[in-house]
């Protein structure tokens, strides 16, 4: 699904005018919600899997939050990730955030820094929280290096 989506939104400006990129940001972007990382990236999740993003501990209903400007790639379903929004911010980075109840925007939409993007979805009888994962040129990568904390 990343790869295709990489190509599908290739109009994304270099130049975010106003817009500070997130390579700009290394270490200074905000989370998207409050809350303990619950699970880590590369923590283990199951045999052979790696934990590729966070969990971030918030109650059902919560407000997730943009870490930067981008439009969205990806506004739907997905198995594994329940109801998902990508965020792709140019330049190769794209923000993932699922396991929500709602979704704010649509495929297409351009989102401010900071704009709520969807609510935290329930998980009975499992963690409750925002799966978060930050993503360049397609590959995972550590939110922890990206994120003040």
């Amino acid at each position: 699904l990343l790869e295709r989506l990489s190509n599908v939104l290739a109009d994304i400006p270099a130049d975010l005018g106003q817009h500070l990129s997130v390579a700009d940001q290394k270490a200074r972007l905000p989370k998207p919600l409050k809350g303990r990382v619950l699970h880590a990236f590369g923590q283990q999740r199951a045999v052979g899997v790696k934990w590729q993003g966070w969990l971030l501990e918030a109650p059902p209903g919560t407000e997730v939050r943009s870490i930067a400007y981008g439009r969205v790639a990806f506004a739907d379903w997905l198995r594994g990730y329940g109801l998902l929004i990508i965020i792709d911010h140019g330049q190769g980075y794209m923000s993932l955030y699922g396991y929500n109840e709602s979704l704010q925007w649509e495929a297409g939409d351009w989102v401010e820094p900071g704009s709520v993007v969807a609510t935290v979805g329930s998980n009975p009888g499992g963690e409750q929280g925002l799966y978060f994962e930050l993503r360049k040129a397609g590959k995972a990568v550590d939110p922890a290096v990206w994120l003040k904390r």
